[in-house]
């Protein structure tokens, strides 16, 4: 029996020229930080890009509100002494966003007493002083023959509370023609 012998495939060489030089730790947080600082310029240009058309929209807004000024500081509803109330209640308008957005969907939801209670800010006491107060003077009323709950003076509480902030920073979708409910 006869075995062919393979011949072996011949050896590549090895390149002449040498491969590119390694970089550096150096050169590497370098071109890492220039990689970075590109981002972050691209990220800033993105952002006034946004803010442009964000700031048309609010210029759009503002006209339409007939507000043109930068918004002014809002003054807090607060229920002192001449009502009963030492210390002081004081009520405000919240600034975050999510709870002013809260407070709109709570009116037009018909639960104005939710909307009331967010307005106390995280300070549930106050609330629970107020309903406290408010209970004491429905007993002294009924036993004066006056048919009146307490539910009706948290009621008035929120239409004065709303009238105090609608006075300042003008109607909501609710207190203009074709409002919020019923439209």
């Amino acid at each position: 029996m006869t075995t062919a012998r393979k011949t072996a495939a011949p050896r590549k060489a090895a390149p002449t020229s040498k491969s590119a030089p390694r970089k550096t730790a150096a050169q590497k947080a370098a071109e890492e930080q220039s990689v970075a600082e590109q981002q972050l310029r691209d990220d800033a240009q993105r952002a006034r890009e946004n803010l442009v058309d964000f700031e048309a929209y609010r210029a759009r807004a503002r006209m339409r509100l007939g507000n043109t000024a930068e918004p002014q500081q809002i003054v807090p509803f607060v229920l002192g002494p001449a009502q009963g109330f030492d210390p002081p209640i004081v009520i405000t308008m919240p600034e975050a966003t999510r709870d002013q957005l809260a407070i709109d969907e709570y009116v037009e939801d018909g639960k104005p007493i939710k909307a009331l209670r967010l307005m106390f800010n995280g300070r549930p006491d106050d609330f629970d002083r107020t309903l406290d107060a408010f209970d004491a003077q429905v007993k002294a009323l009924r036993a004066d023959g006056e048919h009146i709950t307490t539910p009706e003076l948290v009621i008035a509480l929120w239409l004065r509370v709303l009238d105090h902030f609608t006075a300042q920073v003008g109607p909501g979708a609710a207190d203009v023609p074709g409002g919020s409910n019923g439209s």
